[in-house]
Parts: C-alpha cells; structure tokens; sequence
C-alpha cells in the first residue's frame, strides 16, 4: 500500500512484537512494477460493497451503537 496514490499512511495490525518487526522491515521492500501491475489487476476494481461501510446509517450503527447522536 505504501506508494499507492491517494495513500497517506498504513495501519499495522500485530499481536507479538515480531509481527511489528516484520511489517517495519517491510516499508523498505519495493516490488517490481510487473508484480505492482499483477496485484492491482487481482486487487483493483469497484467494491461496491465497502461503500455501504461509509453510508451515514451504517456508521451511526456501528459508532454509536445505534444511538441518535447529535452536536
């Protein structure tokens, strides 16, 4: 994800210290491009369904419970 347009910054999700190690390593490994293009034509694409994860409805839900929060 690093190097992605549009890509300010990526989250590690780790249990054991060696998980931080191994993705810390990781940011200094640089694919070449025909392996960058054959991920992307796997990975890229419209996901419709993760648009549903940002409707205001859905986030409510999962934010607030449910509740009907207001400022």
């Amino acid at each position: 994800m690093v190097g992605q347009p549009g890509v300010a910054s990526t989250l590690m999700g780790v249990s054991r210290t060696e998980q931080v190690t191994d993705n810390v390593a990781a940011l200094g490994l640089t694919l070449p491009p025909e392996h960058r293009a054959a991920l992307d034509a796997v990975s890229g694409g419209n996901l419709p369904f993760l648009d549903g994860l940002f409707a205001p409805a859905v986030r409510n839900r999962v934010v607030f419970g449910g509740s009907d929060v207001r400022s």
